[in-house]
């Protein structure tokens, strides 16, 4: 049977050192795929999972005695959403995954030190992982020393925790785009760049819940739907008025000129002095340095179709 397809994300972030040095980050060794009874992971998320979070300790399900020490509301919940997942799985892993990201060189100094995983947690047996799903390649990875798994999760942190976010049947795929916990990848997809039709296979079919035709923003023409659509919505358009007046006069994308553009200024500047309304997407982080430059190099090269 074929295996679900799935999206990974990942999420730029600014670390302040603290303890042992991340070091370098292999970015493709940090995206390997394994599969945990038929769900996809990034091994270094598999490894937390299995270690850290599961059921036990830094789940959010886990209470009382189930957490055995762990401090209440530190939750490294990174489990995959999948067919069955719920809006509260939403919430659970965007929580979880900031959480894993801000958390990197504290986390990480626990583990090099040896203090986490403790006691038997840190001798449970391997998990079934397999290459891919039918594990026709008989590639389990069973056998790791402790070493290696530790510096799998090294690397892993280090290259800002990607993770696989959602199976394609989970209800809550495109929900998990739309957080945009960063550039979203997927196998044979290229990475996000300045040009159009990148951007809106990247970055503004994530948006169409809120920008579509049926959307709750539908009377304000901003409509992501298909590329040409958002396309004229977007380029030359004024800012829309109403509720957000305050962003009036202003030019959605302003051809040339991304400093000036809305698009640009929503999708990189935090909520605050010197932006109209509120930062987006509405329901997660900002996007990551790698989608911003994309628009902003989009923008000044012309903002063409």
């Amino acid at each position: 049977m074929r295996a679900a397809a799935f999206v990974v994300f990942v999420m730029s972030l600014s670390v302040v050192a603290c303890g042992p040095d991340l070091g370098n980050c292999d970015a493709d060794a940090a995206k390997t795929i394994v599969f945990l009874n038929g769900t996809p992971y990034v091994e270094g998320q598999a490894l937390l999972y299995q270690s850290c979070a599961g059921t036990t300790c830094h789940a959010s399900g886990a209470v009382g005695e189930g957490r055995t020490g762990a401090p209440h509301g530190l939750n490294f919940d990174v489990q995959p959403l999948t067919k069955s997942a719920t809006a509260a799985n939403l919430s659970v892993l965007r929580s979880g995954i900031n959480e894993v990201r801000g958390e990197a060189d504290e986390l990480w100094a626990v583990i090099d030190s040896g203090e986490m995983p403790p006691g038997k947690a840190g001798d449970r047996p391997d998990l079934p992982w397999f290459k891919d799903a039918a594990g026709t390649m008989n590639a389990m990875l069973t056998g790791l020393d402790l070493s290696e798994a530790r510096d799998k999760v090294r690397n892993w942190l280090a290259c800002q925790a990607p993770i696989v976010a959602a199976t394609s049947d989970s209800p809550l795929a495109s929900q998990a785009k739309a957080m945009q916990l960063g550039s979203v990848m997927e196998p044979g997809v290229s990475p996000i760049n300045g040009t159009f039709q990148s951007i809106y296979d990247n970055l503004l079919t994530t948006c169409r819940d809120c920008h579509g035709p049926t959307s709750p923003y539908k009377n304000q023409a901003l409509n992501f739907s298909t590329k040409d659509t958002a396309y004229m919505s977007l380029v030359g358009k004024p800012a829309f008025s109403g509720a957000q007046a305050e962003c009036s006069g202003r030019t959605l994308v302003t051809k040339g000129d991304c400093t000036t553009s809305l698009l640009y200024q929503k999708l990189s500047l935090p909520t605050g002095p010197g932006l109209c309304g509120v930062a987006m997407p509405l329901t997660g982080s900002m996007i990551s340095t790698d989608a911003q430059k994309a628009v902003c190099d989009w923008i000044t090269a012309g903002a063409m179709p």
